[in-house]
């Protein structure tokens, strides 16, 4: 504390906005990191619901039939297309 008391008033005013302005970089930050998290997790939840309601409708008639391969092909041409889906075995 013997050292602030050298500081002129002008350098402790800088020093604490520069504080401040560091701590309200670090929480805005934080909040815009966590807000995105969100809304990219609960839109890929979204695709997945989407891509597997269109691989579910269109494999019921195969389904109903016993046609694994075509529904295997179904999985692959949709893996084709997102290129995100791996087909678990």
């Amino acid at each position: 504390m013997a050292g602030m008391s050298r500081l002129n008033i002008n350098k402790k005013i800088f020093g604490a906005v520069l504080v401040a302005l560091l701590f309200l970089a670090l929480v805005l930050g934080f909040i815009i990191w966590d807000s995105l998290t969100k809304m990219t997790e609960e839109e890929l939840k979204k695709r997945g619901l989407s891509i597997a309601n269109h691989i579910a409708t269109s494999s019921s008639d195969y389904i109903l039939t016993d046609d694994y391969y075509a529904t295997y092909i179904l999985i692959e041409q949709a893996q084709q297309v997102n290129e995100d889906i791996h087909i678990g075995v």
